[in-house]
């Protein structure tokens, strides 16, 4: 990790302070932010309680400029994940997978440096989160998974998980490695969010939803 990424995560904490944590997102798991600030990093957010929202949620979009939405997979733990897990071990601490939303606010100038995006959290903003599963974490093949986004129904865009996203196990291994780098971990009762299948901005009110297909399910969430 480069001197200006350490710095970024350190900035982010401190602005972290003390209010209550959720969870975690993975950053610069998919798409073409996979490896942008170097390969195999990947850095943390965090996720407010106040921002952790459920599906069918309505939001004021007049307070919230340059919104925008992404379909991913959010995680809840049951139980603390060692620092510098194995993927096996998160396996062991997982308690259930739901369709979710990242909310992302776009707050930073296009010139921004690499560590000013990662005080920043990668611009998160919160999750909104679907009915949650318990599967079969060694034998669910989660790279056949195929996401679509729609809004008041009607389908804006489509991302199949293969070749797109990382291994949700690795990744969510990396943030415990990374975490471990400024003593923090993931706890019981967290929710962390791996990373982003479409992403679309939310330019007028209407219902998004994001399907994660029969056995997952979806998400909406409502802008007024």
């Amino acid at each position: 990790m480069v001197d200006g990424h350490e710095k970024g995560l350190r900035q982010q904490l401190q602005r972290l302070g003390e209010r209550s944590v959720a969870g975690w997102k993975v950053g610069l798991t998919s798409g073409k932010g996979r490896d942008s600030m170097g390969v195999g990093f990947r850095p943390f957010g965090f996720i407010l309680n106040d921002r952790c929202l459920q599906s069918g949620d309505s939001l004021q979009l007049v307070e919230l400029p340059g919104i925008e939405v992404e379909t991913e997979l959010c995680f809840r733990f049951k139980a603390d994940l060692p620092p510098n897990a194995s993927a096996d071990e998160v396996k062991d601490s997982v308690a259930s997978v739901s369709p979710a939303f990242e909310l992302i606010q776009m707050r930073l100038d296009r010139d921004a440096t690499a560590s000013d995006r990662l005080a920043g959290g990668l611009s998160h903003w919160g999750i909104v989160v679907g009915a949650e599963h318990i599967l079969d974490w060694r034998n669910f093949d989660f790279s056949e998974l195929v996401a679509i986004l729609s809004c008041n129904g009607t389908q804006v865009e489509t991302r199949a998980a293969a070749g797109h996203i990382d291994d949700h196990f690795q990744s969510m291994a990396a943030l415990s490695a990374i975490l471990a780098k400024f003593n923090r971990q993931v706890l019981a009762g967290n929710r962390v969010i791996t990373g982003s299948y479409t992403r679309q901005c939310v330019k007028e009110g209407g219902i998004w939803q994001g399907d994660f297909g029969e056995i997952l399910g979806d998400v909406k969430i409502k802008f007024i």
